[in-house]
């Protein structure tokens, strides 16, 4: 996982994966920030800017954002974040 800004966030286990989000078991999820890019593959060409939908202590949800949310975060312009419903 690493952060909107290419920092280094840890390793997380993928357990459950749709084209939708997926299910992350992690070391510790209250450290991890509410949008970030899980890495998908070892190269790391394949990757996903996704966004948190649920966390407990060990494990996340996480959500898949539109290509285009992240782009925008790369090229450093500004995005208005809508809450997800619970």
């Amino acid at each position: 996982m690493v952060g909107i800004d290419g920092s280094p966030l840890g390793a997380c286990l993928v357990v459950d994966i749709s084209a939708a989000g997926a299910r992350l078991v992690v070391q510790t999820s209250e450290r991890l920030p509410d949008q970030f890019t899980v890495v998908l593959s070892r190269s790391g060409q394949l990757r996903r800017s996704c966004s948190v939908v649920w966390r407990s202590e060990r494990a996340m949800g996480v959500k898949f954002l539109p290509r285009e949310w992240a782009d925008e975060r790369r090229a450093g312009r500004p995005r208005i974040a809508v809450p997800l419903s619970a």
